[in-house]
């Protein structure tokens, strides 16, 4: 009997620039690619998060979130997006056709890149994600914390 990989959730803060939204930006990448780099800002992804994703015993997915204004009609008052993980790097990738264009105006920024590809499994909404540093769920986390980035577990029972 093979053991089956837990689910890991990486959620992502990210903001507007430049009047672009980074998920639109993405999907046009992976509406020609089938895959794009994401480029995070500020502080980078630790390097124990690296060594997790890369050991691939868990699947991770990784969620794009941004806060949306009061006109904006998103779930719990954010714009969210999942897709699947394959790789991070912290070296700017080679192919420049595969990220949004606008990053090359803010490459100094960029920490930490994350090549995501389609999310292709059971939906998952925010109130299923566990913060795993607090064990709150990520909902209280990001009303109480100005971290731009949550590792997250799946809420008990909704391991898929």
């Amino acid at each position: 009997m093979t053991k089956r990989k837990s689910h890991l959730v990486i959620l992502i803060r990210y903001g507007r620039l430049d009047a672009f939204d980074a998920i639109d930006e993405i999907e046009k990448v992976m509406s020609k690619r089938k895959h794009a780099w994401f480029g995070k800002y500020g502080q980078p992804l630790n390097k124990r998060l690296e060594e997790i994703v890369e050991r691939k015993n868990h699947e991770v997915t990784v969620f794009l979130i941004r806060k949306t204004k009061d006109d904006e009609q998103q779930s719990l008052g954010y714009r969210l997006h999942p897709y699947s993980l394959r790789s991070i790097s912290r070296k700017i990738p080679e192919h420049k056709s595969e990220f949004p264009p606008y990053y090359l105006k803010h490459l100094g920024h960029i920490s930490t890149w994350l090549l995501v590809e389609p999310y292709i499994g059971p939906k998952i909404e925010l109130a299923d994600l566990i913060t795993k540093s607090s064990g709150m769920p990520v909902l209280n986390s990001l009303r109480s914390s100005m971290r731009g980035h949550f590792l997250c577990r799946l809420r008990e029972g909704n391991q898929k």
